[in-house]
């Protein structure tokens, strides 16, 4: 009968990305997360005051904000920009699964009678 859970590792000369007791360090784990973003983006149009001040508006603006809306990446994490580690120095770049940035889009109108 074959013991499964005796010697995992023996087929091998590859290490695990951890051992107890202490961390292997290999650069078989790292992976270039180089990346642009579109990070911010804000659009907006004013009419102008001869359309306007026919139906007495002083002015009317649309606009709408966007952030995080595109990367361009051949990092295979969600996002080569999040850390499970927030801004920690010392753990920086571990990515561990983390949720991605989130995408946000704003739009409003601004009138002034």
């Amino acid at each position: 009968m074959l013991d499964r859970y005796s010697d995992v590792n023996s087929q091998t000369d590859v290490k695990e990305a951890y051992q107890d007791p202490a961390v292997t360090i290999s650069d078989r784990f790292i992976e270039d997360a180089s990346y642009l973003r579109l990070k911010n983006i804000t659009l907006g149009y004013t009419f102008p005051k001869t359309w306007t001040s026919k139906i007495r508006i002083q002015n009317f603006r649309i606009y709408a904000s966007a952030q995080n809306i595109l990367t361009w990446t051949h990092y295979s994490g969600f996002d080569p920009e999040a850390s499970s580690s927030g801004q920690s120095l010392i753990n920086r770049g571990i990515d561990n699964g983390v949720y991605p940035n989130y995408k946000t889009v704003i739009g409003g109108v601004s009138i002034t009678f």
